[in-house]
């Protein structure tokens, strides 16, 4: 495999991997306040299939976007930030890039152990 192909799957994989975490943590932190999706959606006048998205990974929403849902959720958004970083150590990441290489499930698994 060339330089660039292995760049470039890296930085996909780093995607994932980031927007997997985002949305598992902004998924718990409106658990936690006991907001619905519906709740958010109607505070943030962004819909419900778009947060779901969000939520599950498979989307990657704009700053602004990222900013309305921390008010709705009345949070700052630099505790996602700060958890990330915090998480991204090598013992992580050794974890996420499990046998199995599939980077979602190990993350979920991560963070169900948590």
């Amino acid at each position: 495999m060339n330089r660039e192909a292995n760049i470039s799957e890296k930085l996909i994989d780093e995607k994932s991997i980031v927007l997997k975490y985002m949305g598992i943590q902004i998924s718990k932190m409106r658990k936690k306040k006991k907001l619905t999706i519906e709740d958010i959606a109607d505070k943030t006048l962004l819909s419900e299939s778009y947060i779901r998205a969000i939520e599950k990974g498979t989307y990657a929403c704009s700053i602004i976007n990222f900013l309305k849902i921390c008010l709705a959720l009345k949070v700052n958004p630099d505790i996602f930030f700060e958890e990330y970083t915090i998480q991204r150590s090598e013992k992580i990441y050794k974890y996420l890039q499990g046998e199995d290489k599939d980077i979602g499930r190990n993350i979920i698994q991560f963070l169900k152990t948590q």
